[in-house]
């Protein structure tokens, strides 16, 4: 038989037809259950065919059958060539591809599928891309809403009405890193009177760089101006020291990478913790004339907010309206002398005087300490005014004494005026420093004679108070104290401390050899200790006229454990120095120091050195290690923590509690 295949059902002409000869397979000839087939190739696609066919053996041609139409199929696009991306930002990548004008393989649409590396492709799905702009016979596509820092691959297929074509290879593009976003919000678990516990999230992306450090900063409430508590730490769980007990703090924190800082987080707002009532007011000096009381005690600040002084009227307290006043400026008076000054005395003595009294009457005073948290009586204290003949003159004792004390001052010339103002020599022993200057003054003493009665009337320091211990390591115990109650001593001011100790063994043995630093703060540091023992301590004032005053009662202080917990860094040390033993005292001092290998890293070779012998770390260990920290592998420059972190002996991270 033989098929003729036409370009129109109307074309009648037979030369208009293609026509192509269908042998039979040899030796079946045309039997009537036999199926015939035929395959016409290089047609035109989505073009309409017209097909008859006719058998022809050896009488001739047959008629034609009725002729079938069919139209070809469109193809399926090609693949887009020269695909490329043109622009890549930290959230959006500019991809192009060249414009197909191949009518044969014609292109309705472009589909896109974008896999971040690490997903799976198979769970990501096409994307119909909607018209794109064509800029020089390429067309443009913008992919946004992406992460920074992020490696995609991008497969781009061409489409129309039959199907999809073969999609372009793979196209890797990396988005820019940026800046962190805020971290989240800061939480509290913990809060003391002076002190809140902090912790907050990293941030949620990083946005393609590792996150380096935080910065927090903090306000009292209703206060505009905020303050930065650390300029930067590794730590997202902090414990922020406080100065007010019961009151709200704001908090917000920030993340930084290597492209730079976040925006800061939603701040939020804690409270410090009542603080507890205060203890009792305690070693309380009476000085009565015959129509006045005056009240002195110590005044511990950090633990007490005001006072009142209370008097006894049949069975009710009632409040002395004028005290009020009187101790609040003295508080502040002291207060601001504190931060004017940087002193750092933590007690102080406050007085207060009821005048206008009855000679030779009984009065019932008390005072009340007070606090956010409460307050705290005082025992009940029984005085007695002066007798009107008080007030007339000294007695011959007195008078005696005060004779005796012109004479060994060499100015007797003062004599009569002392008797006139009722000073006596107990007294004149009691007054602080400033009111012994004023009474001296009125007297009209030369500069030498005011300075020989000084001396005289000045008695040694009073004991300091119990040291307590503030930091330990292995080998140094710090402890701090209170300075002396001020009394008579007063008119010459401590000049230094002694301070004692011994092994706690030892001092339970009776042994009587302690050892003795002399300091001219109310805080030391003991060095040179041996590792896990328990410190005997005590302390004693010296003035520059008696010398050294009676001690304070001792306090018993343990040494930390000789061990390093970070195994990093002991490998490093121990790496470094050829004795393990040596070694290992080395890395414990680092690390009770909380240096880590990465912070030793970011230090030059001065600084390295400097930190070393701090530490009393021996030159050529110094010397080994600085070589060995130098040729460890670089991190990633970051700034040093600033002064605003827990003091140490160079800026190093942050206590994590």
């Amino acid at each position: 038989g033989a098929g003729k295949p036409a370009w129109s059902t109307e074309q009648d002409d037979s030369e208009a037809w293609t026509t192509s000869v269908v042998p039979t397979v040899s030796g079946q000839g045309c039997s009537s259950d036999l199926d015939f087939s035929f395959q016409m190739e290089e047609l035109e696609a989505d073009t309409l065919y017209a097909v008859q066919v006719r058998g022809v053996n050896e009488g001739g041609d047959g008629p034609w059958s009725p002729a079938v139409t069919q139209r070809t199929q469109v193809r399926r696009p090609k693949i887009p060539s020269d695909f490329n991306e043109e622009d890549i930002t930290s959230t959006s990548v500019s991809l192009s591809w060249d414009v197909t004008e191949d009518d044969e393989w014609p292109v309705t649409a472009h589909q896109l599928r974008c896999v971040r590396i690490g997903d799976s492709a198979l769970d990501t799905p096409w994307v119909t891309l909607p018209p794109a702009e064509i800029q020089g016979g390429r067309i443009v596509k913008m992919v946004e809403d992406l992460e920074p820092g992020v490696e995609y691959a991008f497969s781009l297929r061409a489409l129309n009405h039959v199907g999809p074509g073969k999609p372009t290879p793979p196209l890797l593009a990396t988005t820019l890193c940026e800046a962190p976003p805020p971290p989240q919000q800061p939480n509290s678990q913990e809060q003391t009177p002076y002190s809140i516990s902090l912790d907050w999230r990293p941030p949620e992306p990083d946005n393609g760089a590792p996150v380096e450090g935080y910065c927090l900063q903090r306000r009292m409430h209703e206060k505009d101006d905020w303050e930065t508590v650390f300029e930067e730490t590794d730590q997202t769980n902090i414990r922020v020291d406080c100065d007010c007990p019961n009151t709200y703090y704001h908090f917000r924190v920030k993340a930084l990478n290597k492209m730079g800082w976040s925006e800061w987080s939603d701040a939020i707002m804690v409270a410090t913790q009542p603080p507890p009532p205060p203890a009792a007011p305690t070693g309380i000096t009476v000085f009565v004339t015959h129509d006045s009381v005056t009240l002195k005690w110590l005044h511990h600040r950090g633990t007490v907010a005001a006072y009142e002084v209370q008097q006894q009227y049949g069975d009710v307290w009632t409040s002395l309206v004028d005290c009020n006043s009187a101790v609040a400026g003295q508080l502040a008076q002291w207060e601001h002398k504190r931060t004017s000054r940087g002193e750092r005395h933590s007690r102080f003595p406050v007085a207060f005087t009821k005048e206008n009294l009855q000679p030779g009457t009984e009065y019932l005073l008390r005072i009340a300490a007070k606090n956010d948290g409460g307050q705290a009586f005082s025992n009940a204290v029984r005085v007695w005014t002066e007798g009107d003949e008080w007030s007339k003159g000294l007695s011959e004792i007195e008078l005696r004494q005060l004779r005796e004390l012109c004479t060994r001052c060499q100015c007797p010339e003062a004599y009569e005026p002392l008797i006139k103002s009722l000073y006596d020599v107990p007294t004149l022993g009691a007054l602080s420093r400033q009111e012994l200057s004023q009474v001296l003054d009125r007297l009209r003493l030369t500069p030498r004679q005011q300075e020989r009665m000084r001396r005289t009337l000045s008695g040694s320091p009073h004991a300091p108070s119990r040291p307590f211990r503030t930091t330990a390591s292995f080998d140094t115990l710090t402890f701090a104290w209170d300075a002396p109650s001020v009394g008579a001593a007063a008119v010459y001011p401590v000049v230094e401390y002694i301070v004692q100790y011994q092994l706690q063994s030892h001092h339970a043995s009776g042994s009587e050899s302690w050892e003795e630093v002399h300091c001219g703060g109310t805080s030391c540091v003991l060095q040179d200790l041996q590792e896990n023992a328990a410190y005997v301590v005590r302390v004693a004032a010296s003035n520059e006229p008696r010398g050294s005053g009676p001690w304070s009662d001792v306090a018993v202080a343990r040494t930390q454990p000789l061990a390093c917990d970070d195994l990093d860094l002991r490998e490093m040390v121990r790496s470094a120095l050829h004795t393990r033993e040596y070694a290992d005292k080395v890395a414990s001092k680092l690390y009770h120091e909380q240096w880590t290998c990465t912070l030793l890293k970011r230090l030059d070779k001065e600084k390295l050195a400097d930190v070393l012998r701090a530490m009393q770390v021996k030159d050529g260990a110094v010397c080994a290690l600085v070589a060995k920290v130098s040729s460890m592998p670089s991190t990633p420059a970051r700034a040093t923590p600033t002064n605003t972190t827990p003091s140490r002996s160079s800026s190093k991270k942050m206590d994590p509690t």
